[in-house]
């Protein structure tokens, strides 16, 4: 590195050097793009039941079997990630929106 570095230019070096950051990184990139993909990429609807299956092992049909009510599996886990990133951004959001407040009403009173 340059002595004329910035901070961010440094952290980022270091962060794409880091082989378990970027892993990590990957991971969630993979799983961000399958949820925003999942209304196209899930082979069945996350609510459609078919009751004759059961609770039926993986086959050719269904990659990672059905649940009890016949309900695909990898559908149900693709959609359920889109949830569960909402409520993690969500949380994340409101978090900061809270933090940077309380930092803004802090710096005003000098404490």
């Amino acid at each position: 590195m340059s002595k004329s570095s910035t901070l961010w230019s440094d952290a980022i070096y270091r962060l794409t050097r880091n082989k378990a950051a970027m892993f990590g990184a990957f991971i969630l990139l993979i799983l961000i793009i399958s949820a925003a993909l999942a209304p196209w990429i899930a082979p069945y609807s996350y609510s459609f039941q078919n009751l004759e299956l059961g609770a039926s092992p993986p086959s050719a049909d269904h990659i990672l079997g059905t649940d009890v009510l016949g309900r695909d599996l990898l559908s149900r886990i693709l959609y359920g990630a889109r949830i569960s990133l909402l409520v993690g951004f969500v949380a994340t959001g409101v978090a900061l929106v809270i933090g940077v407040s309380w930092g803004i009403i802090a710096g005003y009173v000098g404490g």
